[in-house]
């Protein structure tokens, strides 16, 4: 009746692909989860960590690849279907899952990105990505801690501050130094 689960896990060398294309590397990932309960639908977490990951975010004319991890390969084959008769039915298959990250933190990481659908494509990096969140829940109103740092343009970037994410709000402190925009001209060149 009930699928229940607690302990630790840990992966190194972890990559995630999509085809060829490889859309995300990790030396190492752990996670230690205080409970989960299929029944209630809840999961609590008591640290995760993320250690030397590579994000490569390719923006396209299909849209953004890192949306498509986890979902199925698209069937060839298309079946009709009467939305209408089978919306109460999704609607109450799904349940609200309650969830809470009491620590979380990404070390030592990158993120690559390229936008294809200005011309000529652009891309940016943001280096020596850390960042630190504390209490992160789908309870509505609760605040999360958060700090990031990271090098970016040959500069840093530091924010720091709380997070709400029901509903979405953020008080954040931005500190920026010796940002250069050379590094950015191709993106800046496609925007504009």
């Amino acid at each position: 009746k009930d699928v229940t689960a607690s302990g630790d896990a840990a992966l190194t060398g972890l990559s995630v692909k999509q085809g060829k294309n490889t859309l995300a590397t990790a030396r190492s990932a752990s996670i230690s989860l205080e409970s989960f309960s299929l029944a209630s639908s809840t999961v609590k977490v008591k640290n995760a960590q993320i250690e030397g990951a590579v994000v490569n975010a390719v923006n396209s004319k299909s849209g953004l690849n890192l949306t498509n991890i986890g979902k199925p390969a698209a069937s060839k084959a298309v079946a009709k279907v009467d939305e209408k008769q089978n919306a109460p039915e999704a609607a109450s298959a799904a349940p609200s899952w309650r969830w809470s990250v009491a620590a979380a933190s990404i070390k030592n990481s990158t993120l690559n990105y390229r936008d294809e659908t200005i011309k000529p494509a652009g891309s940016a990096q943001i280096s020596k990505l850390n960042a630190i969140v504390k209490g992160l829940s789908s309870a509505p109103g609760t605040k999360a801690v958060v700090d990031v740092s990271a090098g970016l343009g040959g500069g840093t970037l530091n924010a720091a501050g709380n997070v709400v994410l029901t509903p979405l709000s953020a008080a954040i402190d931005v500190k920026a130094a010796k940002i250069g925009l050379k590094s950015f001209s191709t993106l800046l060149q496609g925007y504009a």
